[in-house]
């Protein structure tokens, strides 16, 4: 387990945290956006989704990395196909959250490339595709109002 093999003070604690949350927060952040713009999604889909990324992390935490990096793919994709569908009706909060999207992307890559300020690119890409997300989430499409 993650607690049993790493100290706080251990310098691979920050990559494994990181890892947990690159899997888990484009999901939790497609998920609010999905909210925000066609209702809330179905609690038992919702549930498999953070349970996945949960796991998924977890794992690229104490294994390979590219576990993580699935996920965060198909939340992207997920994201991507999301705004696509609602480019027509709000392009104004569709292209924060293309742009968001692409962010998370960027971020994870920065993160793979395991250079020295892998983290510094992958916090500024990650708080960069939030931004995006929380505005293209209040930027939520018009409907009708009710009578």
């Amino acid at each position: 387990m993650l607690a049993a093999t790493m100290h706080w003070t251990d310098p691979m604690l920050p990559r494994a945290m990181a890892l947990v949350v690159l899997a888990l927060a484009p999901v939790a952040l497609g998920l609010a956006l999905m909210a925000a713009w066609e209702g809330p999604p179905a609690p038992l889909a919702t549930v498999i989704a953070l349970s996945i990324a949960s796991f998924a992390g977890l794992a690229a935490a104490v294994g390979p990395a590219f576990v993580t990096f699935a996920v965060l793919f198909a939340s992207v994709c997920a994201l991507l196909a999301l705004a696509a569908r609602h480019f027509a009706e709000n392009p104004r909060a569709a292209v924060p959250a293309i742009a968001a999207a692409l962010s998370l992307a960027a971020g994870g890559a920065a993160f793979l490339s395991g250079k020295d300020d892998a983290m510094n690119a992958l916090s500024s890409f990650t708080s960069a595709g939030l931004v995006g997300l929380s505005l293209a989430c209040a930027l939520k499409p018009a409907r009708a109002a009710p009578r």
